[in-house]
């Protein structure tokens, strides 16, 4: 059986510190939830830093590089 290829979108609202784990706490559970489906193959975790007042956005993803970053 051929593998799903699977992405997670992590998102917190807020720029504020305690957000920060709460981002990093959602890649860290995706990402091991997707690896341990031997069905699902992980190719991309993005996730995102925004308030709903700002109409920029930091984006993060990973790929094979690891987390990378970039401004909207």
């Amino acid at each position: 059986m051929k593998n799903l290829r699977a992405a997670a979108y992590c998102r917190v609202s807020a720029n504020h510190e305690e957000q920060e784990s709460s981002l990093e706490t959602q890649i860290s559970y995706y990402g091991k939830f997707i690896s341990e489906c031997e069905c699902w193959q992980l190719v991309k975790i993005y996730a995102e830093q925004a308030s709903g007042t700002q109409t920029k956005a930091s984006r993060v993803y990973e790929n094979d590089q690891g987390l990378q970053t970039r401004k909207d």
